[in-house]
């Protein structure tokens, strides 16, 4: 797996979280009888079952789930310190932990580096291709007075 890849599983792993708690919510509620037959289809129903019956083998799936999927976004979030720590510039690593660790949107991490979104884009661009081996070239495009190399 690429740079790039490592440092975007966060955000693909916190959506999947998030889509499970979704279904957690639903299949809660389903199974106090806070919805329709109808709109139970949506679980899957398992002929023979009753609804708190496929309600609560749901749920277990669900946190099985969500436990494994919590423990490879740690793992992940593991990676990004570690590539965050390679950087060979301060701004480097910031932008890494802001837009990657943190997940933090564009503007804000912008807004972190005192550079533009675009600038901020740039950098993002020069972190995913930094490896033991290449130099990044210059990350003197923000103001805040953080870079360590450039021009």
């Amino acid at each position: 797996m690429g740079t790039k890849e490592v440092l975007q599983r966060p955000f693909g792993l916190a959506a999947a979280i998030e889509r499970l708690e979704d279904d957690y919510r639903y299949c809660w509620a389903r199974a106090r009888g806070g919805t329709s037959r109808t709109d139970a289809v949506r679980l899957g129903g398992t002929p023979g079952r009753s609804r708190l019956e496929e309600s609560v083998v749901r749920l277990d799936e669900i946190r099985e789930e969500l436990r494994r999927l919590h423990a490879s976004l740690r793992a992940a979030r593991k990676n990004v310190r570690n590539i965050a720590g390679a950087m060979p510039t301060a701004e480097l690593r910031l932008l890494v932990m802001a837009r990657f660790y943190e997940r933090k949107p564009w503007p804000e991490v912008a807004k972190t580096l005192d550079c533009s979104v675009r600038w901020a884009h740039t950098l993002a661009g020069k972190a995913y291709g930094v490896t033991e081996s290449t130099d990044p070239g210059s990350t003197s495009g923000c103001r805040s007075g953080v870079s360590t190399g450039g021009h």
